[in-house]
């Protein structure tokens, strides 16, 4: 496969190859630093098979749940997604990321066009088509759960489109916080294999998407750790579950990016290691959500519904940094 010589970001902006030639280097490992004399720096510690520069079809059998779905290589955008990664991320929190390093343990592009695979509409030879392929779709479609596809899966309600979606995942940790995002992009009309032209350049924009996503989430850790709370913060032995101080979030507060709509809830500023909260996987920056299914939104109604409980456990919602989670908690 041929690069592309620019890609496309944002609208009006083109990254052109050349203007990266102080900073491309040769990354053919785990572990490897990318652009060790820059403020940001990013240790490449992704699986072998993701560095790959060219696309990888993940399976050639039919039955498989894994057919028509394209894991595709750095090569898709030029600059690669590392490269990407790096101009987005200081573009966005600029001196925030002075000498950090950032480590990224995975970030992968999927195309997953199995459905236009087996209708006969995507890449020519390689498709089923035609009555038996729609046939195909109906008795396999059913069968492609999350949990029988271990790469590039995605529910058909993140798919808004009939163009064969493109799915990016990063994980990756700056200062021991970790952070995970996850990207379906649906574009309006069918997206090739070449990173050439229009694909290139919509490859690009895929990931400038996610890594913007990563940028928030980095963003609104990093102002959790230096910037106060617009809301009072209540500390000490007032607070239950070995949480030391909180705050109640509104749409005022830094926590508040966390929710797509109504903020709510309690932020954990700092927390007691032995306490019952930490010991349940709670962590500072959580928000509590619910307690039992009831909804918390204030310090004074986590205490109420702590309290009122009869038994010796509880289970309380969570939002960690946009995720949903729940834990349970011995009382």
């Amino acid at each position: 496969m041929k690069n592309c010589v620019g890609a496309t970001i944002a609208a009006g902006t083109v990254f052109a190859l050349s203007s990266f030639a102080a900073h491309a280097v040769s990354v053919s490992g785990a572990d490897k630093a990318v652009f060790p004399g820059s403020a940001l720096k990013i240790t490449d510690a992704r699986p072998a098979e993701q560095q790959a520069s060219d696309y990888t079809q993940l399976s050639h059998w039919v039955s498989s749940c894994s057919y028509g779905i394209y894991r595709l290589g750095d090569s898709a955008t030029s600059p690669g997604k590392l490269e990407l990664l790096k101009i987005d991320l200081e573009k966005s929190l600029g001196g925030q990321l002075n000498d950090k390093t950032l480590i990224v343990s995975s970030y992968v592009m999927y195309l997953n066009a199995r459905q236009e695979m087996l209708k006969g509409n995507a890449f020519g030879n390689y498709a089923t088509g035609g009555l038996i392929g729609s046939l195909m779709v109906g008795s396999f479609e059913s069968d492609c759960t999350k949990e029988a596809t271990p790469e590039g899966w995605y529910d058909p309600s993140e798919a808004n489109a009939k163009a064969s979606p493109v799915i990016v995942l990063i994980s990756a940790s700056i200062d021991g916080d970790n952070y995970a995002v996850r990207v379906v992009f649906s574009p309006s009309k069918p997206i090739g294999l070449s990173p050439e032209g229009d694909a290139g350049t919509a490859y690009a924009n895929v990931l400038h998407r996610a890594n913007m996503s990563l940028a928030d989430k980095i963003r609104t850790r990093l102002e959790l750790a230096t910037a106060p709370e617009s809301s009072p913060t209540v500390a000490n032995a007032a607070l239950p579950l070995g949480i030391k101080s909180a705050a109640n979030v509104t749409s005022e507060t830094v926590t508040s990016i966390y929710f797509r709509s109504d903020p709510h809830g309690v932020a954990i500023s700092t927390l007691d290691p032995d306490g019952a909260g930490a010991q349940a996987g709670m962590r500072v920056g959580d928000v509590i959500t619910a307690v039992d299914g009831r909804r918390v939104d204030s310090i004074e109604d986590l205490r109420t519904l702590l309290s009122s409980t009869t038994i010796t456990g509880a289970q309380v919602q969570l939002n960690r940094l946009g995720i949903d989670l729940a834990v349970q908690v011995q009382l």
